[in-house]
C-alpha cells in the first residue's frame, strides 16, 4: 500500500509538472542561455546593481531580493511589497526588484503584474571573482564590507536612505541565537522618514 501511494504521489507531482501548476526554480546553463530571451528583464552584476544604488542619491531605496518559486516571497509580496509599494511616494522612495538568479525569468514579468508592480526587471548574473568568493552572502558583496555571518536567503529587503546608509537590525531568537541583519521591510514599524539610519534596532524573533 504504501508503494502505491509513493508512486501516486509521483503521478500526480509529475502530472501537475506538465501542466504548468508547478514551477522548479533552479539555475543551468540552459536557463542561463535562455534567460536572454526573456528582454523585458537585466542582467546585472552585484557591482553593476550597487552602482545604480549609489547613484541614486535623491531618494529613499528598497532593494528586494528575491525567487519566483520562494514560499516566503510570495508571503512577502502579499502581505508587505505589494501595499507598500501602491502606499509609498513613488518620488521619494525608489524600488529595486532583484532576482537572486535567472531561475524564475520566465514568470517573473506576470508575477509582478499580478501585484500591480510596474518597475524595472533585474536578475543577478554574476560570474566574478568577487561575487563567487562571498559563497553565497549577497550581503557582504553587495556592500563591500563585512555585515553579518549569515548566507543571503530570499527574500532579504535592504532600506536604505538617501545617502545609501543601510538600516540594520540586531535580532535575537527564541533558541537563544542572535546576530545582526538588515531589518525586513515587514518588521519597519514607522515611516521611512522617521528611522534613523545610524542606529541598530533590537528586535525579538520568534520562529
Amino acid at each position: 500500500m504504501k508503494k502505491i501511494n509513493t508512486l501516486f504521489c509521483i503521478s500526480i507531482a509529475l502530472t501537475l509538472l506538465a501542466s504548468g501548476c508547478i514551477q522548479l526554480c533552479y539555475e543551468s546553463p540552459g536557463r542561463i542561455k535562455k534567460a536572454a530571451q526573456y528582454t523585458s528583464q537585466i542582467p546585472i552584476t552585484v557591482k553593476e546593481l550597487r552602482g545604480k544604488v549609489d547613484c541614486d542619491t535623491s531618494q529613499y531605496k528598497v532593494l528586494v531580493l528575491y525567487n519566483y518559486c520562494c514560499g516566503a516571497c510570495r508571503k512577502r509580496f502579499h502581505d508587505t511589497y505589494y501595499r507598500l509599494w501602491h502606499e509609498w511616494d513613488s518620488s521619494l522612495v525608489s524600488w529595486y526588484f532583484v532576482q537572486n538568479d535567472c531561475s524564475g525569468v520566465k514568470w517573473n514579468e506576470d508575477f509582478l503584474k499580478h501585484y500591480g508592480i510596474n518597475t524595472t526587471m533585474y536578475y543577478i548574473r554574476d560570474d566574478s571573482p568577487e561575487y563567487l568568493s562571498c559563497e553565497g552572502n549577497f550581503t557582504n558583496c553587495f556592500f563591500g564590507r563585512h555585515i553579518t555571518d549569515e548566507a543571503t536567503g530570499t527574500p532579504t529587503t535592504y532600506i536604505l536612505d538617501k545617502n545609501g546608509t543601510l538600516k540594520l537590525a540586531y535580532y535575537t531568537y527564541d533558541d537563544g541565537s542572535s546576530s545582526v541583519e538588515p531589518l525586513e521591510l515587514h518588521h519597519l514599524a514607522i515611516p521611512l522618514d522617521e528611522v534613523n539610519f545610524q542606529t541598530i534596532d533590537t528586535l525579538a524573533w520568534t520562529f
